[in-house]
């Protein structure tokens, strides 16, 4: 259902790709008030991908970079 970079053992949301069969789910959880996109995680079917496989399109550091305000950028 949810296929998810993990990156120095921490899900990557932003990057993940759902499948439709998360949208009754994500609806749940949005309303019960749940702003967490990781909460329908134990509800539904994850696949991680590891580091190892995410090294063959480029550095995790450089790829999951976090880039917040305009001085992260430099």
């Amino acid at each position: 259902d949810v296929t998810v970079p993990r990156h120095q053992g921490e899900y990557e949301p932003l990057h993940a790709v759902y499948s439709k069969r998360c949208q009754d789910t994500i609806r749940r959880a949005i309303e019960n008030g749940e702003r967490k996109i990781l909460s329908i995680f134990r509800e539904v079917n994850v696949r991680e991908v590891t580091d190892e496989e995410i090294k063959s399109f480029g550095k995790p550091e450089e790829l999951f970079y976090n880039i917040n305000y305009r001085n992260d950028v430099r």
